[in-house]
């Protein structure tokens, strides 16, 4: 490359012309070649320009798709011909280069004609995730991320404040995240469960989440908020979880809480209520007793029954409707 361009630089970024996201291929001597992926950079000199055309992504697995303007690294390595006896050249491309600092896009305007912007692209003020020491963070153009963090104890030395607590650093903590928040001149966000406009999930070890907090909290267990060992929080506008092929199950050693003033089983036509077992029970007590002592004819005579022993079985077994498990909120 140092023979088509003159740098200052030990390492070059080039401009970004075309992106080929449609599965065709080219003709390259005697293969066919997949271009899904490719790019064409554009190499510019005192001289004019250049282009490099069939730049491949790096790694095929973690691809990180650059936009027309954007920069990015390459470099020229064998490709998929290549053998013992025989090499065969290929350019490939690194991540794009964070020129504007941006999550969004990182299009240097001054190298670039703003028309000439990917129609099915749209420009988003989009703010960056606050780091923390030792943080993994996954940020895609559109405000999902991943953080692969830990416990953050000490605050004060960060522009935002983690959501969650610990008391112990270095323990784990997992964070899928889909928001459109956005500060000002690019100012942090962290993760919340209180943002209305995102779906989250978290995965932690022994850390609180501080801002969790349910439609009717907890009573009779630690509080939502509290709980420090290992759980999974997923917070949404809507929650679906579909089992295609077997059944689906919720399996809980201590306790399974439906915190909803509205539960529908079935389906969300349901409208037979479920019966209340304690009231159920005091009613069909005081039925029992009443058939048991008899009532009074109109001559003021009380008329005994004269199946007390039938009555008496049916008392008995009053206390075996009632669940000592399971239970529903009146």
């Amino acid at each position: 490359m140092n023979n088509q361009t003159e740098s200052l630089y030990e390492v070059q970024s080039f401009l970004v012309g075309e992106v080929i996201t449609k599965a065709n291929t080219y003709k390259r001597e005697d293969s066919e070649i997949d271009r899904l992926f490719l790019i064409d950079v554009v190499i510019r000199s005192r001289n004019g320009t250049t282009t490099v055309s069939n730049v491949k992504p790096f790694n095929s697995t973690i691809k990180q798709i650059p936009v027309t303007g954007e920069h990015v690294l390459i470099f020229q390595t064998i490709n998929h011909e290549s053998g013992f006896n025989k090499e065969f050249p290929q350019w490939y491309y690194l991540n794009t280069v964070s020129i504007q600092s941006g999550v969004n896009n990182n299009i240097l305007p001054t190298s670039f004609k703003t028309t000439e912007l990917d129609s099915d692209f749209k420009e988003t003020r989009i703010s960056p995730m606050q780091p923390y020491i030792g943080d993994t963070i996954i940020e895609g153009r559109w405000g999902n991320s991943i953080r692969l963090g830990s416990t953050v104890t000490i605050n004060n030395r960060y522009s935002k404040r983690s959501t969650w607590s610990g008391s112990r650093i270095g323990d784990a903590i997992m964070i899928l995240s889909t928001t459109t928040r956005s500060e000002d001149s690019k100012n942090f966000i962290v993760e919340s469960t209180r943002d209305t406009k995102a779906s989250s999930v978290y995965l932690t070890t022994t850390q609180k989440l501080d801002d969790l907090k349910l439609s009717k909290s907890l009573i009779k267990y630690k509080k939502e908020s509290q709980f420090e060992r290992n759980q999974i929080i997923g917070v949404s506008d809507r929650i679906i979880l579909r089992a295609y092929r077997d059944i689906a199950v919720l399996d809980s050693e201590k306790a399974i809480v439906l915190n909803s003033p509205n539960v529908l089983i079935g389906n969300d036509g349901a409208n037979q209520p479920l019966v209340l077992g304690n009231d159920l029970y005091d009613v069909l007590r005081k039925m029992l007793d009443l058939m048991t002592f008899g009532y009074q004819s109109t001559a003021g005579q009380p008329v005994i029954h004269t199946r007390i022993a039938e009555i008496n079985r049916l008392k008995e077994s009053l206390f075996k409707i009632k669940s000592k498990k399971h239970k529903i909120d009146k």
